[in-house]
């Protein structure tokens, strides 16, 4: 219709962003989360961290709608993508992803 504002495309671009840092940062973790969790306690420990994720997806949705409300749509957008970039990048500093090229413990021989 006529007066729809033009499409921000910025907000598309950081949306892409994200989406393509989260593509390549789900398998590794899964891989990781399989070689570091004992078979035994691998149904308890994924079955809490995926009830985490879905349990805080309400709560962006709520915070995100804050957001816009007090400060505004774009700001709220800048502030999240700033976030989630930050969030998306550290590992990239060193710490946690050293700490997945260590050696698993390997369970002794059953002969």
């Amino acid at each position: 219709m006529g007066s729809e504002p033009p499409p921000d495309p910025g907000r598309f671009t950081t949306a892409a962003l994200c989406g393509l840092a989260a593509g390549a940062l789900n398998p590794i973790i899964g891989s990781v989360q399989y070689q570091r969790v004992p078979a035994g306690l691998r149904a308890r420990v994924f079955g809490l961290v995926t009830a985490g994720a879905w349990a805080g997806m309400p709560l962006g949705g709520l915070v995100g709608g804050l957001g816009a409300s007090l400060v505004g749509v774009r700001p709220t957008f800048a502030i999240i993508a700033v976030i989630y970039i930050t969030a998306t990048l550290t590992p990239l500093l060193g710490g946690a992803w050293r700490l997945m090229e260590r050696s698993t413990p390997t369970e002794p021989r059953r002969e």
